[in-house]
């Protein structure tokens, strides 16, 4: 795997900047967050994805992008920006839906305003018409809109949305399923903690017969001064050919962990809507059942 560091790795495929005034924009009203694992500060860290994604859609040029996890839609908008060709379409899918009203944190002059909005009404204020109409929102599970929305072969993946080793196998094989002759990934969160499997994934199952390069987009290296991982961290682009990924994981293969992970997310939603009704139940454990 090559590791190299954002900048090294704009020079190296000669990624353009969107325009800095644009840019500025989205990262004061987009870009920032509570980040839980820096005593809960809010901050613009891990910004670079706005850029960084902005670079790979203007070099590439997508006629269909698939972006899971849409979260305040700053990697969403940024990608907009990239897009030359008139009927490009960038489909993002969230758990949160585009009307629920949420708390975001927007830069104004030195000072972080906490604001009640919903992702709609949000994009609204920043973002013109011609850029919204590019973007195709789906909202809720992955897991159920990767497996029955009829989506046109996808040319660019974004994968941000469930971290756990199984939630994200599903993403990358529903995306293999989706995937054009020819597709482009790029992966975040490659990180070496407990609660997350990505790194794993890639690792072991992706790193022996893909060609992957991990770019640290974490400047600050806030995961590794407070100790979270001890290896480098950032996110993971690569290219396959679908005709060969899959020679590797059969089609069979493929379908079987994405049924048997359907089943267990059954169980999940149905424990998340019993512990909604009945809080209490929230800390025990039905090992039988779930």
């Amino acid at each position: 795997m090559e590791i190299i560091s954002l900048d090294n790795f704009r020079k190296k495929h000669d990624l353009k900047k969107l325009n800095e005034d644009v840019f500025q924009i989205l990262k004061e009203n987009f870009s920032y967050f509570q980040n839980h694992e820096d005593n809960e500060k809010i901050t613009d860290y891990n910004f670079e994805r706005g850029p960084l994604l902005y670079g790979l859609i203007e070099k590439y040029q997508p006629n269909n992008t698939l972006e899971i996890g849409t979260s305040n839609g700053y990697g969403t908008l940024s990608m907009t920006y990239a897009l030359k060709i008139s009927s490009s379409k960038i489909f993002t899918i969230d758990v949160i839906d585009n009307e629920e009203k949420n708390i975001h944190y927007i830069k104004n002059n030195e000072t972080i305003e906490k604001i009640l909005i919903s992702r709609r009404e949000l994009w609204g204020k920043y973002a013109k018409n011609d850029r919204l109409e590019k973007i195709i929102s789906l909202n809720g599970y992955s897991s159920d809109i990767l497996t029955n929305f009829d989506f046109p072969p996808i040319d660019f993946f974004y994968i941000d949305g469930g971290h756990f080793y199984d939630a994200f196998k599903f993403d990358f094989f529903s995306c293999i399923n989706l995937a054009n002759s020819k597709s482009y990934f790029l992966c975040d969160d490659y990180i070496e903690r407990d609660d997350y499997g990505v790194k794993k994934f890639i690792d072991e199952s992706l790193e022996p017969i893909v060609k992957i390069t991990l770019i640290k987009t974490d400047k600050s290296e806030l995961y590794l001064k407070n100790g979270i991982t001890n290896t480098d961290y950032g996110m993971c682009f690569f290219e396959i050919n679908k005709s060969d990924i899959t020679k590797y994981f059969s089609e069979k293969e493929i379908s079987s962990f994405k049924n048997e992970f359907l089943k267990f997310e059954k169980r999940y939603k149905l424990r998340k809507k019993i512990n909604k009704k009945i809080p209490f139940l929230n800390n025990i454990r039905f090992r039988k059942l779930f």
